[in-house]
C-alpha cells in the first residue's frame, strides 16, 4: 500500500537552558491510508513531538511530512488533534463544544445541529447535550473530544494520550469505542497516529505498532499486529497478544540499557 502520511528524515532540536535538545533525529516513516498506527518509546523520545509536527502544530528542524502528496506547512482541518489533557470548553455546553469547528464548514445550521445530535448519541451521551463540563465524568468529557474531533469528518486523527488519565475500565471503553469509530459512516477507515506509553493500549487499537529510540528518537523497529478486527477485549489474554506485549517491552527496555 502506498503511504498517506510520509515523514522523512524528520529531525527537531529545541534551544534550552541547558543548550540544545535533540528531540527527533532522521525519523522516517510510511503510513497507509486507513491505518492505525500506535507509536510507543520511552519518556522523552519524542513521540509527542513527532505527531505534533504532523499535526502542523511543530515545525520540524530538518526533513519533510507529506500527508496526501501535500508536504505540511500549518495546521489543516483534516488533520485533527486529540490532546492528552481535558480539551473541552469549560463555558460550552456539551452540544457547544463538539460543534465548534462545524461553525466555520459552511453547512447550514440545521445541518449543525444533525450532525451534533448524532455524534452526542454515538459517542453514549445521549441526554447530555445541555450539561457543562463541570458536570462530566472524565471519560464523558474525553468523549466530547473524541466526538468534536469526528465533527468535521476529518481523514487524519491524531490522538497524543488521549486516554492516559482515565482509570482502567473506562480506560478500556474508550479503546473500543475509538476502534468502532475509526470506521466512518460511510465504511471507510480513518488514517490514526496514537501516541500510548501502555502496551497493551498499543497492540489492541494498532495494526502496527513503531517503537521509538530514547532521544534523539528515531523509529527502532516497526511492527505489525496480527489479529484481526474487530477485537475483543478477552483478546488482551491470549498468548499471542501477550507475546507480542513481552517482544515490544524486549526492545524498549534493551533501548534503555543500551542508553
Amino acid at each position: 500500500m502506498s503511504a498517506y502520511i510520509s515523514i522523512a528524515d524528520v529531525t527537531k532540536s529545541f534551544a534550552g537552558t541547558a543548550g540544545r535538545i535533540d528531540a527527533l533525529q532522521n525519523v522516517n516513516l510510511d503510513v497507509p491510508a486507513g491505518e492505525f498506527l500506535c507509536l510507543v518509546g520511552p519518556s522523552g523520545c519524542g513521540k509527542s513531538t513527532l505527531v505534533f509536527i504532523i499535526a502542523g502544530l511543530v515545525k520540524a528542524s530538518g526533513g519533510e511530512v507529506r500527508v496526501g502528496g501535500e508536504p505540511v506547512v500549518e495546521p489543516d482541518p483534516d488533520r485533527t488533534m486529540v490532546f492528552q489533557g481535558d480539551a473541552v470548553f469549560p463555558w460550552m455546553t456539551v452540544a457547544q463544544n463538539i460543534g465548534y469547528g462545524l461553525r466555520y464548514s459552511g453547512i447550514s445550521k440545521t445541518e449543525q445541529a444533525e450532525t451534533v445530535k448524532q455524534l452526542i448519541d454515538l459517542v453514549g451521551l445521549t441526554g447530555f447535550a445541555d450539561a457543562f463540563p463541570k458536570e462530566l465524568s472524565g471519560g464523558m468529557k474525553k468523549r466530547v473530544d473524541l466526538a468534536r474531533a469526528y465533527a468535521t469528518n476529518p481523514t487524519v486523527l491524531l490522538m497524543d494520550e488521549p486516554f492516559g488519565a482515565l482509570d482502567a475500565i473506562t480506560k478500556e471503553k474508550m479503546q473500543v469505542d475509538l476502534m468502532r469509530l475509526s470506521v466512518t459512516d460511510t465504511g471507510q477507515r480513518r488514517t490514526i497516529i496514537f501516541v500510548t506509553h501502555d502496551l497493551e493500549e498499543a497492540i489492541f487499537l494498532a495494526d502496527r505498532v513503531a517503537v521509538m529510540t530514547p532521544r534523539p528518537g528515531t523509529i527502532e523497529v516497526v511492527l505489525d499486529v496480527p489479529f484481526p478486527r474487530p477485537r475483543e477485549a478477552s483478546i488482551r489474554l491470549s498468548t499471542e497478544f501477550q507475546a507480542l506485549r513481552g517482544q515490544i517491552r524486549e526492545l524498549l527496555v534493551t533501548e534503555e540499557e543500551e542508553n
